[in-house]
């Protein structure tokens, strides 16, 4: 899906799509860490349920 295409399909100025395109773009290794804990988490509740 296009920046411009995002933009329109959740209604947001192109610029906030662009924005958070950069932030994903310029903080990947975070973000993976993050996503990385949470699915930790996850596992964790499941094997204590």
């Amino acid at each position: 899906m296009s920046q411009e295409a995002a933009a329109e399909n959740w209604d947001l100025p192109l610029a906030v799509i662009q924005e958070a395109v950069l932030y994903c773009e310029t903080h990947q290794e975070l973000l993976t860490l993050k996503a990385q804990e949470e699915r930790y988490r996850l596992e964790e509740h499941w094997v204590s349920s």
